[in-house]
């Protein structure tokens, strides 16, 4: 193959040459293994894309309607109602009637004191579904802040007793029949920093396994307390005054009754002498007038002539002259 060059020249330029070639085979033949390489990442990296978009997808559908969801369950959640409001939650009409807060519950004879203080909250609830329904203390629970309280067992059963000793509505485990109405007393026992909270409010779930709740603020609940408190010691002292009203109005009107009576007693005797004058003068004046009409229609007799009087004896006077004549005759 030197033979064929000329010069020197030529073959250091076909040297050159040959080494070029190598060298773009080389490159081509590494070029075609990168791109057979990268060829397989594309195909398996590409379907690896794609489920990962479809996962994002869905994931991404999966939030939005929760996220919708999430929020009308949270607007539900975050309003509240006021005490005297009934709210719909499921099949139940709940009213909270009143809360107060006192230191023992039950009846005077027995009561249930409370270890910090008790918060008592008067409920009504209506079944207004079409089945029965259990209504248990546990469906209450009692909130301040980011603290939650169970309901006292103990505490509502004896808040729910008479003196006594009957309980109506325990709400322990309780069976309410459609369109059937229960009031009762639910008693949370905790702190006094707790029960004079401002930002307390009671959670009332629809059913003992249901999670759909209703929330009444109890922010108002010691100025309630108080008109309640306040409009029970008016009842009292209206009904005290309007005692002694009826009492004193008693004693005042019992003189005057019989003076009235004594005096009824005489108008009536002397009424009833009236009247028998009234009757006595009419009964003389009809005789008067009676007699004067028989007088003025009787027939006037004509009066008899006057005859010598002459002394009549007597029938035996006459029988023994007549005899004394006959006798002097006879002699």
């Amino acid at each position: 193959m030197s033979n064929q060059f000329k010069s020197e020249e030529e073959r250091r330029q076909w040297e050159q040459f040959q080494a070029f070639q190598n060298q773009q085979n080389q490159q081509n033949q590494q070029y075609g293994q990168k791109k057979s390489k990268k060829g397989w990442f594309w195909g398996c990296g590409g379907c690896l894309v794609l489920f990962i978009l479809i996962i994002i997808g869905i994931s991404a559908c999966t939030a939005g309607i929760t996220g919708n969801l999430g929020g009308n369950s949270s607007k539900e959640t975050n309003k509240t109602h006021k005490i005297g409001e009934t709210v719909k939650n499921g099949d139940l009409e709940v009213t909270v009637n009143s809360v107060e807060t006192m230191k023992s519950v039950g009846p005077s004879l027995a009561p249930t004191n409370a270890k910090g203080i008790f918060v008592v909250a008067d409920v009504t609830i209506k079944n207004k579904g079409k089945e029965a329904l259990t209504i248990d203390s546990s469906m209450f629970k009692l909130k301040s802040g980011d603290k939650t309280f169970e309901a006292d067992n103990t505490g509502s059963m004896s808040a729910n007793q008479s003196d006594n000793g009957s309980i109506e509505n325990s709400f322990f485990l309780q069976r309410i029949n459609p369109d059937s109405t229960a009031q009762g007393k639910i008693v949370f026992d905790v702190s006094e920093n707790i029960a004079n909270a401002k930002d307390k409010k009671l959670e009332v779930i629809s059913s003992l396994f249901s999670v759909k709740k209703i929330t009444f603020d109890l922010s108002d609940a010691k100025k309630t307390s108080k008109a309640k408190k306040d409009k029970q010691d008016t009842e009292v002292a209206v009904a005290s005054s309007n005692s002694d009203n009826v009492s004193y109005e008693a004693s005042a009107t019992t003189p005057a009754t019989t003076s009235s009576a004594d005096t009824d007693s005489e108008d009536s005797e002397k009424s009833s002498k009236d009247e028998d004058k009234q009757n006595a003068s009419k009964s003389d004046k009809s005789s008067v007038e009676k007699s004067e009409s028989n007088e003025e229609t009787a027939p006037v007799e004509p009066m008899p002539h006057s005859k010598p009087t002459t002394s009549e004896a007597p029938p035996s006077q006459n029988i023994h002259n007549e005899d004394s004549m006959y006798d002097a005759s006879t002699e």
